[in-house]
């Protein structure tokens, strides 16, 4: 098979809650399927899917390249956390 020389860097595995959804492994293998050289996973505010990805990018000949997206501010906008913003400055006595 031709090795492609891209990487898909988008990658969310299912540690990325309600974000992705496909394991590390069948990452990996959709990758080499593909005859890409490289994978990138970056999980959104975790690292904690790069351990199994790593396993399975050895396993397989992949290159792996690490991120996580770290969300700031902008979470902080859900419904559920300015409720809860609220309550805090009104028991703090602001």
């Amino acid at each position: 098979m031709r090795i492609i020389p891209f990487a898909e860097l988008g990658v969310a595995s299912n540690f990325s809650f309600l974000r992705g959804a496909s394991h590390a492994d069948e990452s990996v293998l959709m990758a080499k399927e593909l005859g890409l050289e490289a994978i990138g996973v970056a999980d959104r505010n975790t690292l904690a899917g790069i351990v199994r990805v790593h396993a399975a990018a050895k396993a397989q000949g992949v290159r792996l390249l690490v991120g996580a997206r770290a969300a700031g501010r902008a979470c902080a906008g859900a419904p559920a956390t300015r409720l809860r913003q609220r309550r805090y400055l009104r028991h703090a006595g602001r």
